[in-house]
């Protein structure tokens, strides 16, 4: 039971017990009683959970490995040594690109040590306001990528994939971001895909952004698809001598400068919340009043509203109790 980088790896255990695995299932199987934590619930529903406590009584969370400081190695130095252990990949890879500077450092660093092969996916989802196919084609095209693969998705398939995206995360979502992941895993995984190469990590190591509500979620979803993740972000080295962050992620523009184009490593952060998508299909009406009765609050009607998407994604999650 190694506890990985920043949690993206989950992996859980029973609190008093013996059981531990990488799903909250796993751990259930082993538990004659099993019941919701309401704490653990009503964190997720402010949406500030702990890192550690699920919504699964006695069930937690192990903790995310910690790393030294190191002061051997600036942050590029480490950068450039974990792009080389990538590069030397044997597996069947593909590389997720996406609008933003982290992904497009990847992807630049993986070329610059003649990694032309890897093929480059993006997932295309029309969703106004929150598919960046322009802006990643872009820098596909920038970066000299001429056979970017573009992997079509509809709201309608988020609203599907909601389920199986929720019981593979074993945990509540306001927002449907994290489906994208499940989409496109699953969709590499049906190609023969068994590495996803992806910038997952920058945001934490670089600009400090807190990794609970991310980072365990995509890194169990591309588990659960069968891919393995790897992001260089998520390397010791890195992790080690990274320096202190910055709102602007400005040492990883610094490094990024050598690689990337001033309008890919200077540009502004952009939000990556999906538009509302009605999720009312999958209320379990049951269950969620059953747990609102217990925690009090009353449960939203639902619908697309970011509370409505929690309880929703709580009523999937009653399953595990069963």
């Amino acid at each position: 039971m190694k506890p990985s980088p920043l949690g993206i790896l989950p992996h859980y255990h029973h609190e008093g017990g013996t059981a531990h695995g990488p799903t909250i299932r796993s751990v259930l199987t082993h538990m004659p009683h099993r019941d919701w934590d309401e704490d653990g619930v009503r964190s997720y529903l402010k949406r500030s959970p702990d890192g550690h406590r699920t919504c699964f009584d006695q069930v937690r969370t192990v903790a995310p490995a910690h790393v030294q400081p190191s002061k051997h190695l600036t942050a590029a130095t480490a950068l450039e040594q974990a792009m080389d252990d990538l590069a030397q990949e044997k597996r069947r890879a593909a590389i997720a690109l996406s609008g933003g500077l982290d992904s497009a450092l990847v992807l630049a660093m993986l070329r610059a040590r003649g990694r032309d092969d890897i093929p480059v996916v993006t997932l295309v989802s029309s969703l106004p306001g929150y598919c960046e196919w322009q802006a990643t084609k872009g820098t596909a095209s920038t970066l000299g990528v001429h056979d970017l693969q573009a992997i079509e998705v509809s709201a309608a398939d988020f609203i599907t994939a909601f389920p199986q995206a929720i019981t593979s995360a074993e945990c509540p979502l306001f927002n449907l971001h994290p489906v994208s992941r499940w989409l496109l895993a699953n969709q590499l995984r049906a190609q023969g895909v068994e590495v996803l190469i992806t910038g997952d990590g920058a945001d934490q190591v670089f600009a400090g952004s807190d990794p609970r509500n991310y980072l365990p979620i995509v890194g169990a979803l591309t588990r659960a698809a069968g891919l393995e993740l790897c992001s260089p972000f998520l390397y010791e080295a890195v992790l080690s001598s990274a320096p202190p962050p910055t709102s602007d992620k400005a040492a990883l523009r610094d490094i990024a400068q050598d690689y990337l184009p001033a309008t890919s490593s200077q540009g502004p952060k952009k939000g990556t919340y999906t538009p509302p998508l009605d999720v009312s299909a999958h209320w379990r009406a049951d269950a969620i009043t059953t747990l609102s009765g217990r925690l009090h609050p009353t449960a939203p009607q639902p619908g697309s509203a970011p509370e409505s998407v929690l309880w929703t994604s709580l009523g999937i999650l009653s399953d595990l109790l069963h």
